[in-house]
């Protein structure tokens, strides 16, 4: 048998999709959960494929839409469930296996956005692993599509109202192993954050002064581990005067976490400096530098700061009691990091998905 495990303190959260009428109507919902008293044998998976890179110009009647996904583990199918808006006209799903045969798993060649719908196989159909799951759709945003909301027609990009478009699909499976479940999961989880941060760096291009989209980029390539390249974004936040302040304290912080991950220590109570000063009454920013001072004092090393300015109120905060001095350790393997960025709401922990070493973390001095 096959079940969704619901947790404990789970919220039920319904989307409903409303046609207006022209009069107030009831709205009546229903949530029908069947219990069983067996074990599952599987767990299903929702496996989604979409493309945001959505920009039919007007008048185009057979725009195409692609996506793509190579299983990284078996799987068993039990449906599919397609979506897109007015303009999508013909969708083909179908997955290619390792031996290079293809089978169909789903065909409209007349979409109707008023009919769309589940579907579920009459047989469960077994991928194995290294098949590739591909999405194909055909837009008509011309004015001969009688579903066209738009008339006369005109440019129609990614959005979430029924008038923007959408391509998307997707696949309800099941692993055959909760490892492979847990490998699955995984590995769609890199791959979205990949697909983001290619999209992030394709507006930062656009608009190259938004320094929040950047911090928002750096943030990423953080968490796919791509360290260097984020160290490099955000050198341009935090050294730059102009940055709003916000932005500036949390490319300043990552930055100092940064270097420690990578041994830099020196450099890294720079950073930590720099929160000082933009942020002096801030209880965090003085522990982080004084953390950092006490670590360097302990190997011997001089702060290049004016660390009394700082220890002094940070010791004033602590009622007077001695910091403790964390014992320093080589670190030889790459591992797993929490860093934490700074917002005006609080602080929001990122998850860095590997620390790599060998990341240079400029030296700033005496930052201001």
């Amino acid at each position: 048998g096959t079940a969704w495990l619901i947790g404990p303190n789970t919220d039920l959260i319904t989307q409903v999709h409303m046609r207006p009428s022209g009069k107030p109507e009831d709205i009546g919902l229903k949530v029908a959960l069947y219990f069983s008293d067996e074990t599952p044998r599987f767990q299903p998976y929702p496996l989604v494929l979409r493309n945001k890179a959505i920009d039919i110009p007007a008048g185009e009647s057979s725009y195409r839409l692609t996506q793509s996904y190579k299983l990284p583990v078996d799987v068993i199918l039990f449906g599919v469930y397609p979506h897109a808006h007015y303009l999508a006209k013909e969708m083909w799903a179908y997955a290619t296996r390792p031996d290079g045969s293809r089978i169909n798993l789903l065909h409209i060649d007349r979409w109707d956005f008023n009919w769309q719908d589940e579907y579920r196989y009459v047989q469960p159909l077994n991928l194995p692993k290294d098949s590739v799951v591909h999405m194909d759709y055909t837009y008509d945003n011309s004015a001969a599509n009688p579903f066209n909301p738009n008339s006369p027609p005109k440019r129609v990009s990614f959005g979430q109202n029924s008038t923007d478009e959408m391509g998307e699909i997707i696949f309800q499976l099941s692993t055959r192993t909760p490892d492979d479940l847990h490998a699955l999961g995984q590995d769609v989880a890199l791959r979205e954050l990949s697909a983001d941060a290619d999209r992030k760096q394709r507006e930062l291009e656009k608009t190259p002064n938004n320094d929040e989209l950047r911090l928002a980029y750096s943030e990423r390539l953080m968490q796919l581990g791509d360290l260097q390249k984020a160290a490099n974004q955000l050198l341009l936040l935090s050294t730059n005067v102009a940055t709003p302040k916000p932005i500036r304290l949390t490319a300043s912080r990552h930055m100092g976490d940064l270097a420690i991950e990578s041994g830099q220590y020196k450099v890294a109570a720079q950073y930590y400096y720099t929160l000082t000063q933009l942020a002096p009454d801030s209880p965090e920013a003085l522990f982080l530098f004084g953390d950092i001072s006490a670590r360097l004092n302990k190997i011997g090393t001089a702060v290049d700061t004016p660390a009394a300015d700082v220890l002094v109120p940070l010791l004033a905060l602590l009622g007077g009691e001695q910091l403790p001095i964390p014992a320093h350790q080589e670190r030889e393997e790459p591992h797993a990091v929490g860093v934490v960025g700074h917002h005006e709401e609080g602080l929001q922990q990122i998850e860095v998905r590997q620390i790599r070493h060998g990341v240079v973390i400029p030296s700033i001095g005496r930052a201001s």
